[in-house]
């Protein structure tokens, strides 16, 4: 998100068809990097399906790094499957990480926003 409140869509291409998921991601991670040095937004959000073990099983995710100026910086995972027509009982889960784009403004978090985002993990 840019500081005026746009949102702006960011991609990369290497001139391959099927590049390995940890260049796009470390790519585009790097670019957000140095648009947040050069205060060109003030929210980063990236992306991308994965893998993730829940409950012991394999489970197909979609995965959002999000990030704010103040440091504030949560994953959040959704996971999914292509059944349909069966009912789901999956919950969505959002641990709290380190910031890893806006690094001159890292903050601490502190306790009161660490629960509220507990809140919105059932």
């Amino acid at each position: 998100m840019n500081p005026d409140g746009s949102v702006a869509f960011s991609a990369t291409y290497d001139g391959s068809e099927h590049p390995s998921s940890r260049e796009v991601i470390d790519f585009l991670v790097k670019e957000h990097k140095n648009l947040a040095d050069q205060n060109k937004i003030k929210v980063s959000a990236i992306a991308y399906d994965a893998c993730v073990p829940i409950a012991g099983k394999k489970t197909d995710c979609i995965i959002m790094n999000l990030e704010h100026q103040s440091s504030y910086s949560v994953t959040v995972g959704m996971p999914y499957s292509f059944n349909f027509f069966k009912k789901s009982n999956t919950r969505s889960y959002s641990p709290c990480r380190e910031a890893t784009i806006f690094l001159k403004s890292r903050i601490p978090l502190i306790e009161k926003t660490a629960k509220s985002v507990l809140t919105y993990r059932a």
